[in-house]
């Protein structure tokens, strides 16, 4: 392989939308979202309680959404996460992280889009694309909408697994 190959993404056609997780963790946090929406289309932010997501938070981050979803940025990174992938980008705008590799930021854009416009969880599973040098290759992820204001939807949360 081209020494420069090594760090161009993979192809993204095996990154799959789930209609439901079977992450057993994953299928915990939908339950946990669910709850404190309750009858509100997506939960506000501050109804998320840390402590009650003590078990998920290394393999939990939350991103800001920013310029009504063109650009996001790490608000928390879970330990597991920095770990596996070799940093921690907490406070990196994706678009500054990604910038080279456009093919990434169109999968992240297809993935983070229905959670901002329809206001609904989105779950996936496929090949890593967005560190394809690292040794893991596979992960399940569940992202959930959250506002800080009641409608709109400024936050994402998310549980990624590695497989």
């Amino acid at each position: 392989m081209h020494p420069q190959m090594a760090d161009r993404p993979q192809p993204l056609s095996d990154v799959e939308i789930l209609a439901q997780p079977s992450d057993q963790s994953i299928r915990a946090l939908l339950a946990y979202w669910m709850a404190k929406r309750g009858d509100r289309t997506v939960p506000l932010r501050q109804d998320i309680d840390p402590i009650a997501l003590k078990d998920h938070l290394p393999s939990l981050f939350m991103l800001d959404v920013l310029d009504e979803g063109r650009d996001f940025r790490y608000r928390l990174v879970g330990t597991m996460i920095a770990a596996m992938s070799g940093r921690d980008v907490t406070g990196a705008k994706l678009r500054t992280l990604y910038e080279a590799y456009p093919d990434a930021l169109a999968e992240i854009a297809r993935l983070f889009g229905p959670v901002i416009s329809e206001r609904r969880p989105v779950f996936a599973r496929g090949t890593v694309f967005w560190r394809p040098e690292r040794d893991y290759r596979r992960f399940e992820a569940g992202y959930f909408p959250l506002s800080t204001g009641g409608e709109t939807v400024d936050i994402i949360l998310s549980e990624i697994r590695f497989l």
